[in-house]
């Protein structure tokens, strides 16, 4: 994969504490920086969390790195299977201090565990496909938008084990934030997440799946789907337990 340069810039967590990030250049690191810190997109600013939390899809790590800022008391699994992302995770949280809080996993998230999956990523061939090339399945390639083609775009595939919620759930889970490329569909039918009180996440259209079928999966939660793209997708969701 092509090596990007990386520069450090300085954010404020959702709470407002001081953040210094590692993003690569040229790529939407900067963009999921603004999202996930400055934009709060997950409303993690109106939570106070003890206990462990879940990050799927971890990218470079600047929700659990708000997460572990904003809450001294908890603890971050992160999920996320591309060997480059996990690097710069790291970087990012050892050098906020909080490294010590998180433990971090090169897996996909699914349903049932046990098996591996084939991680589509390094799509080369678009100003698009360039811009999100450590972005592991993307969607836009994968299985909607004006790119969904994964054929014709020359690609890298990295091979990891599929853990569930089950796997990475523990008695004081607390909050699971899932974003996923579509693996959401998978991950949450284990039915352990019935006992998480707080999930948030992103949900795509992949696969023939419908945006509604969120409270199908979340039965026990209150739904609600966020944005321009709520029925359509992909779209920003909240639920939280009854």
């Amino acid at each position: 994969m092509a090596r990007y340069d990386i520069a450090p810039a300085w954010y404020r967590s959702p709470r407002g504490r001081t953040a210094l990030v590692y993003n690569r250049e040229g790529t939407n690191d900067v963009n999921t920086s603004i999202a996930s810190m400055i934009e709060d997109e997950y409303g993690l600013a109106e939570l106070s969390l003890t206990g462990h939390a879940i990050d799927i899809g971890g990218y470079l790590g600047t929700v659990a790195l708000g997460l572990l800022l904003d809450n001294p008391s908890l603890e971050v699994t992160i999920v996320e299977p591309l060997a480059d992302n996990i690097a710069i995770i790291r970087k990012n949280l050892a050098a906020n201090d909080v490294v010590d809080r998180a433990t971090i996993l090169q897996a996909a998230a699914g349903f049932p565990s046990g098996e591996t999956q084939i991680i589509h990523h390094n799509f080369r061939g678009s100003e698009t496909t360039e811009h999100h090339k450590y972005v592991g399945n993307i969607s836009l390639v994968m299985g909607i938008g004006p790119l969904s083609c994964n054929d014709i775009y020359p690609h890298d595939h990295t091979e990891v084990p599929v853990v569930s919620i089950s796997d990475l759930a523990r008695d004081d889970t607390v909050f699971l934030k899932i974003d996923c490329e579509g693996g959401e569909w998978a991950a949450l039918q284990d039915r352990r997440v019935d006992s998480i009180p707080v999930i948030r996440g992103e949900i795509h259209p992949v696969d023939g799946h419908k945006m509604a079928e969120i409270h199908d999966l979340l039965p026990l939660h209150d739904v609600k789907r966020e944005g321009e793209y709520a029925d359509s997708g992909p779209c920003e969701f909240r639920a939280v337990l009854r």
